[in-house]
């Protein structure tokens, strides 16, 4: 499972997904280059079938948010 997200600046960026122990959910842990820009995030998942190799996209797409303050935290963070 992929999650493709494209950032506020027009950055496009993929990461594979942790499955959870039962394989009906999943993990991501969004790493500072995936919240380091105030704005919306737009996010899509795919699911690779391994035994028909086909590539299924989710139908709908969903997004999520940085506000300033987290984004100027995480700045800070990275320049000490």
């Amino acid at each position: 499972v992929t999650l493709y997200i494209l950032k506020p600046d027009g950055d496009f960026i993929n990461i594979e997904l942790t499955p959870k122990v039962n394989f009906k959910k999943y993990y991501c842990n969004l790493t500072s280059e995936l919240k380091n820009i105030p704005g919306e995030y737009l996010c899509y998942i795919t699911v690779l079938n391994n035994k028909t190799k086909e590539i299924k996209t989710s139908k709908s797409k969903f997004k999520y948010f940085v506000n300033l303050d987290m984004a100027s935290e995480l700045e800070r963070a990275n320049d000490t």
